[in-house]
């Protein structure tokens, strides 16, 4: 589901002032039982394309690949090390030259796994990011589709200083809250 038809469908649209209050508020939507496919946490990133950040990455892609390249590394390292042209770093897990090799792959596995994973949680899928108008730079919304729900998600909402953008009088409250007296 694309940020955009998360906004379409959502019965409740708050916006946040700050990425604290919206962290706050997205953990709060999830104890309260809200499913992550129900809401879309939407802010425009330093390139100006808005991202959900309740939305998909490739982890999974990243960590599956981090393995395997690992797998391969380790066993190219543990026949370096078996035909003398390496010494090994450390002890092996399992004694003898099969122990060389699986700890050389499960290291590698490992170390990769992590790296991985950690490059395909940085990139988000299509459907998560699209170049538009509906957030402004530096604002955070998160868009609901609470379904009968609706008064618990702006219970919770509010009780993380998210306010309604549609609603005049409280869009003008929040914005001269901030504001030197």
């Amino acid at each position: 589901m694309t940020h955009n038809t998360k906004l379409e469908a959502a019965n409740v649209v708050a916006a946040f002032d700050t990425q604290d209050e919206a962290d706050e508020a997205v953990l709060g939507l999830r104890l309260a039982g809200f499913r992550d496919d129900q809401f879309g946490y939407l802010a425009r990133n330093l390139r100006g394309v808005v991202t959900d950040y309740v939305g998909r990455t490739y982890i999974v892609a990243g960590t599956v690949l981090g393995i395997l390249a690992g797998a391969a590394l380790g066993l190219w390292a543990a026949r370096n090390v078996m035909d003398g042209s390496a010494t090994p770093i450390g002890p092996a897990l399992i004694p003898g030259e099969m122990g060389v090799y699986i700890t050389n792959i499960a290291c590698g596995a490992f170390l990769t796994a992590i790296v991985g994973a950690m490059c395909g949680w940085g990139v988000w899928r299509g459907e998560a990011a699209h170049v538009g108008s509906d957030v402004d730079t530096g604002g955070y919304v998160i868009a609901v589709n609470a379904g009968d729900q609706k008064d618990l998600a702006w219970a919770v909402i509010r009780r993380h200083d998210g306010y309604n953008p549609s609603n005049p009088d409280e869009a003008a409250a929040h914005m001269g809250a901030g504001l030197p007296a």
